[in-house]
């Protein structure tokens, strides 16, 4: 985006996101908020829970199935410690099993359990249907408008952070 003076009644698109990708961020994970995700999927800490399965479920950035709570941690953007207990209470919860890889066994690799599996299928299910109601006034075009612009951002988001690690 280019820096371009704006009329004095126009509000600055970059602000606007800004406040945007805040409240966003707080209804996406706030408890209470309108997306009430431990209520809708009946499980204490579902967003949590959901949030791991699904770093683990995207595979090792090798292309490989098996992940370690190091890609965890990057995933989450959290510390190594807190990436353990996290991978800890969902293993302990039956959606993670553990394993030891064969060229380093100091190194625990993750897969999702079926268990797991069907915990991510029912958070998706629960998600969908959580952003059909709130979309449900919205035009379809402007719901893909909206699904293409956030992907495309994501992806953007997704490179800058592979250069920064790279």
């Amino acid at each position: 985006m280019t820096d371009t003076p704006e009329a004095p009644d126009v509000p600055d698109p970059l602000l606007l996101l800004d406040t945007a990708l805040w409240e966003l961020r707080r209804a996406w994970a706030l408890p209470g908020s309108a997306l009430r995700w431990e209520e809708r999927l009946s499980t204490p800490k579902a967003l949590t829970q959901a949030t791991v399965i699904e770093a683990v479920a995207a595979g090792s950035p090798d292309g490989g199935r098996q992940v370690s709570v190091g890609v965890v941690g990057i995933r989450l953007n959290v510390d190594d410690s807190t990436a353990s207990r996290l991978v800890s209470a969902a293993v302990d919860a039956g959606y993670l099993r553990r394993g030891a890889p064969t060229s380093d066994r100091r190194r625990r690799l993750l897969t999702v359990t079926a268990k797991g599996r069907r915990f991510r299928d029912r958070a998706r299910a629960v998600r969908r249907g959580a952003l059909a109601e709130l979309l449900e006034s919205w035009e379809d075009r402007d719901v893909r408008a909206l699904a293409e612009l956030l992907t495309a951002f994501t992806a953007q988001l997704s490179a800058d952070r592979s250069q920064d690690r790279g």
